[in-house]
This record gives C-alpha cells, structure tokens and sequence, in this order.
C-alpha cells in the first residue's frame, strides 16, 4: 500500500515537474520576444536622435564664400566660366536660386499641379510641423517592463505549481487513509464473523480494495463467492466498501429461473448507472435459457460500459471444496446448471472465464 501511495506521489511529481518547466521555457520565449521587441524600439528611438543632431545640409543659396569658390575652382579662369554658366541658367532673387525654365510650353502645365491643402498654410506653421516632426520622441512610460512582465508570471507558475502539489499530497493521504481504514474494517469483519476463512479470502479481499481504491479503473472487478452464507457475506463486504468509500447505498438483485435475459440487462444498467457502481447479483447458478448472456458483457474485462465497477455473485449453496479445487468446483457446477437447448459449452466458456477471475469458497 505504501509502494502503491509513494509511486502515485512519484508519478505525480513527475507531472509537476514537466509543468513547471514548459511553462518556465514559454515564459523565458515570451520575455526574449518583448526583449527584442525592446530593444528594436531603443534603436528606432537612437536614429531619430541621431538625425536630429546631425550638421544641417548646405545652404542651397548659390552664394559661396570666396575661399569656397578657390577650393573649387583651381583658376580664375574656370571659375569665371563657371559663373557664367550658372548665371545664364539660374536666376537669383534675395539669395535665392531660381531654375529658369527650358521649355516654355510646359510651364503654364506645371502650374498649379503640385497644390495641395497644406499651400493655404504660412512657411512657418510647415516648418514648425517639420520641426517638431524631427525630434525624437519620449520613450512611452505606459509599457510594462519584459523583466517585471517575466517575474510576474513566474511568481504566478510557481504558487499554481505550489497549490497543485499540496494538493496531489493531500489527495494522496487521505487516499492512504481510505485503504487503511477498508482494512481495518475488512479485519475486524472477518475475525468477528467469519473467523474461519483462510488466507485465500483475506488476499482477495485485500486485493480487490487496493485495486477499487489506489488504482485508476479500468475494468469491472467481479467476485464471485460460493457457500451457503454466500448473500450474507457479499452484503457485508458491499457494506464496508461503500463505507469507506461514501460512494452510494447497495444494490441487490434477485436471480431465479424465470428471470429473462431483456430483464437483466435493464436492471444491471440501471443499478450500475448509480453512484455506487456496485451491484449483487444473488444466485447466478439459478439463471436458465441464454440469461447468462448478460454476465458476458457487462463482466468483460476489455469492452465492459462500468470499467469502475464491483459485481459480485453469489451461489448460495454448500460448496465443499478446497481452496485450490474452488474455481474448478464453481465452473463444474455452472456448466451443469446452465447447460440448454440454447446454451452449450462453447457458450458457457466464455462466461465463466470472465467471472472466475476471484472466486471465494466459503468455509462454513
């Protein structure tokens, strides 16, 4: 029982521990992503503040300095030319240079082509706009820093991770609990009632409680228990099961000869469908024609609709066999009993191989 509780702690820790760290490694992507993201508003930020100290551009006035016009034009000679040239294609007007138009005809056409709504407007709102364009902006204090975001979301990792292992430990203990206390009631049961029953029962018995209680279900647990206290003893087992376990009131279910199969399968769905999940089907050796049909599937191991489920069965008569001839005793008997015109043995085989799987004969 304890291997059992310390495995699922285990397994569980496993779990916790693949969690916390996929969601550590989507947290440290998420903290790069806004990190770069960061960073490449940091440089859009330093190019406009370095546009913005930059030297201005030259003066496009056409007015050099005369230690330009040296640096630029080795003799005088060249130089003259050169103003020349530009005096017959340039006119100027207080300082500024005026491209004189080649192409009369196109003049009248380029007029007014390039006038849009902001002509209206003077030379000094456009370069107050220029301006105030060319500055570089603040950086925005409304953003979340990445690493206050990062540490956010860890801390908030951690107290899920915190919460759901505490409550894998609880959940655990109190499933410890439960297994003790099944066998503990289990003992005082048998000492006090069935004093005589062997190790055999005890083991089944034990067995079954572990695998109701610790497993994960995965298929109808059936027992099948022979001796004239048969009804008396799978009550009580019921009993301390559903005690331990809160899991409903008992189910019990009649069997006899005039019992048809349609019957059966409504009232085994309906008793399984309950909170319990537990059912008692007494006197199963009594069953004729192909009513036992309906022990074959809700007692299948693979395809069974209550893979949670506890049925047990009863043959409610003296049974003398040892513990190691008991399986034997029961399925001879069943053979017998459900042998028909509508059952053979290749029908009754599989049945009785799905419900003898724990078979208890009762020392009376």
């Amino acid at each position: 029982m304890v291997w059992s509780a310390n495995c699922s702690i285990f397994e569980m820790s496993i779990v916790l521990s693949e969690f916390f760290f996929g969601m550590v490694s989507i947290f440290m992507s998420l903290n790069m992503h806004l990190f770069l993201i960061f960073i490449g508003e940091m440089s859009t930020e330093r190019r406009r503040s370095l546009r913005s100290d930059s030297p201005p551009w030259p003066s496009s006035s056409g007015q050099q300095t005369s230690s330009q016009k040296g640096s630029l034009y080795p003799t005088e000679q060249l130089r003259e030319l050169a103003d020349s040239l530009h005096s017959e294609a340039f006119g100027t007007e207080e300082g500024v240079v005026h491209r004189k138009p080649q192409y009369s005809f196109t003049q009248g056409a380029r007029k007014g082509s390039y006038e849009t709504a902001d002509e209206s407007e003077s030379d000094e709102e456009l370069e107050g706009e220029e301006y105030s364009r060319s500055l570089p902006r603040p950086p925005s204090d409304s953003g979340v820093s990445p690493s206050i975001l990062f540490l956010c979301l860890f801390a908030v990792v951690i107290l899920i991770s915190i919460s759901v292992y505490y409550y894998s430990q609880s959940t655990a203990v109190t499933t410890a609990k439960t297994l003790e206390n099944y066998r503990l009631q289990m003992a005082r049961l048998l000492k006090k009632r069935y004093p005589k029953e062997g190790d055999k029962t005890r083991n089944i018995l034990r067995l079954i409680g572990e695998k109701l209680i610790l497993q994960e279900a995965i298929e109808p647990y059936v027992v099948l228990i022979a001796g004239e206290r048969a009804a008396n003893f799978s009550a009580d087992i019921v009993n301390v099961f559903l005690n331990v376990t809160n899991r409903g009131a008992m189910e019990r279910i009649i069997l006899n000869g005039q019992k048809k199969r349609y019957e059966l399968d409504k009232e085994i769905m309906r008793s399984l469908s309950k909170g319990s999940k537990t059912v008692i089907l007494d006197g199963v050796d009594k069953l004729r024609g192909d009513t036992p049909l309906s022990l074959h599937s809700v007692c299948d191991p693979d395809h069974s609709p209550f893979s949670s489920a506890l049925i047990l069965l009863t043959i409610n008569r003296p049974l003398r066999a040892l513990d190691s001839q008991c399986e034997i005793a029961v399925s001879s008997l069943l053979v017998y009993e459900w042998r028909s015109e509508y059952m053979n043995k290749d029908r009754i085989s599989p049945i009785i191989s799905r419900i003898t799987s724990y078979v208890i004969c009762l020392r009376e």
